[in-house]
């Protein structure tokens, strides 16, 4: 990882998270293990199956008896998402803007969910270093650190990286990646389903957009 990038993310954490995760501390009525949740990507569009994923992400650790400080969005930058999607693009600002509308709209637990601006205008930052520096920083007030991500992370071995990132790692299952049984015995994985998240695809949806905007464009085109 470049040293600069690790400084940048030092000096955000302390800005960003060191006063709320000190006053949380303070706070806290109980002694059950404190542990973060994060979800990572381009968020372009965000949609309802990315915010049930984190809700219910947090709702499960909550009932395996784990005190949630927070839930962490991190928003991929322009320039990855643009070597990504080539269809509808949004810029980070929009999406970002996206996102909180939907945590403000959908939101029914009492944990804080932020949608992090770290990656903003820098190039690409892999998923596995993002979530190191997360978890090194959590690691020094005693917090675990959990990854949450769909099961189509699974072709890239995610099951096998995520102990060199993550303390946690929860895994939903979605119907065009089955997960097999031997890795919902591995240690550390929570395999979980969700009705709004198991089907929802972010590139059916920019598919759609760009048809639905089509159309808008050009209203007599034979559908």
């Amino acid at each position: 990882m470049n040293p600069q990038i690790v400084g940048q993310f030092e000096n955000h954490f302390k800005g960003k998270y060191e006063q709320k995760v000190k006053k949380y501390l303070k706070e806290s009525k109980n002694d059950r293990q404190k542990v973060v949740v994060l979800c990572s990507g381009c968020y372009c569009p965000p949609h309802e199956g990315h915010f049930f994923m984190m809700e219910d992400a947090i709702k499960h650790l909550i009932s395996n008896n784990y005190d949630v400080v927070m839930g962490i969005y991190s928003v991929a930058s322009d320039a990855y998402m643009q070597g990504k999607i080539k269809d509808i693009q949004f810029g980070f600002d929009e999406r970002q803007k996206q996102l909180l509308y939907l945590i403000q709209q959908k939101k029914s637990i009492q944990q804080e969910i932020i949608v992090d601006d770290f990656e903003k205008g820098k190039a690409f930052i892999d998923y596995p270093y993002l979530c190191a520096m997360y978890q090194r920083e959590f690691a020094k007030y005693n917090i675990k650190f959990s990854y949450c991500a769909g099961s189509d992370l699974l072709k890239y071995g995610l099951n096998h990286q995520f102990y060199n990132f993550a303390d946690f790692l929860i895994i939903y299952q979605r119907d065009q990646k089955k997960v097999e049984e031997h890795i919902k015995k591995q240690q550390g994985i929570f395999v979980l389903e969700h009705e709004q998240t198991k089907n929802l695809n972010s590139s059916e949806i920019r598919q759609k957009l760009k048809q639905d905007y089509s159309n808008e464009l050009n209203p007599n085109k034979k559908k």
